[in-house]
């Protein structure tokens, strides 16, 4: 899989894009001008929304990120046949869960799966920009993915996108973007060291909230349970002291 957290547009020009539809919600205009339908082209699954207030982190288009099409079986997108040539096909995820493997599932074309036991959270712990890079190429012959031929990726003349269901929980995508090229001519290449230093970043937060808190041993750290244990055990010395420190703060006050 070629997955990369998303920390600015993903194509180099607007003549790049092919096709682009916001799944699950409005037509929208991107950060580099790029028209984003409204949801089309689509079989089964219903569109879902997130809080426009929940913030998606590393993309500059984060409303592209806030609906989605989920399904609690399989939905299919149909993609519009292509001329011979290269292309990318870029899926858009962006997941609220935070556990790892909740929710899984195959993404294909036709009937060959190419992304298998997809999670979206992987350990990115907080709601991000995350896309799938799909590098294929048309010619007279069909169409081909990693140099395997998919004979029955096309039905009446559409591409086959199919989200396919295999644990708990609702296969999803929230965009999906089409360029002309290879995954040369995007700007993923840019990012790989940036994700590479996030997840390092994440892994070792992961290791620190693992550990228990540990306090200095010059410190003593009264929680609620320590504080009621001491005005048990010590009821006249608290009485005694709070009575003083109430006649002390009165005095200040008359002055």
């Amino acid at each position: 899989m070629l997955k990369f957290l998303i920390l600015s547009s993903l194509y180099t020009s607007l003549a790049d894009v092919i096709y682009a539809v916001n799944c699950g919600g409005e037509e929208y205009v991107d950060s580099k001008g790029a028209i984003w339908s409204r949801d089309k082209d689509y079989e089964g699954g219903i569109s879902v929304g997130l809080s426009e207030s929940r913030y998606v982190r590393f993309t500059q288009d984060p409303y592209i990120y806030m609906t989605e099409r989920q399904h609690h079986d399989d939905f299919i997108y149909s993609l519009p046949r292509l001329s011979p040539g290269k292309y990318v096909i870029t899926l858009k995820f962006s997941e609220y869960f935070t556990i790892k493997n909740r929710r899984m599932f195959n993404i294909a074309i036709g009937s060959q799966i190419i992304l298998t036991s997809m999670d979206v959270y992987e350990g990115i712990r907080e709601p991000a920009a995350i896309d799938e890079f799909i590098p294929i190429s048309i010619n007279e012959k069909g169409l081909y993915w990693n140099g395997l031929h998919l004979p029955d990726a096309f039905r009446t003349d559409k591409i086959i996108l199919k989200f396919i269901k295999i644990g708990s929980d609702y296969p999803r995508v929230s965009g999906i973007l089409i360029t002309n090229g290879t995954l040369e001519d995007t700007n993923y290449n840019g990012h790989i060291q940036k994700v590479m230093r996030y997840k390092q970043l994440v892994k070792n937060k992961q290791d620190i909230s693992d550990k228990p808190l540990q306090f200095p041993k010059d410190h003593t750290v009264l929680n609620p349970i320590t504080l009621m244990s001491v005005i048990y055990k010590y009821p006249l010395a608290i009485v005694f002291w709070t009575i003083t420190l109430f006649m002390v703060l009165s005095k200040f006050v008359a002055y």
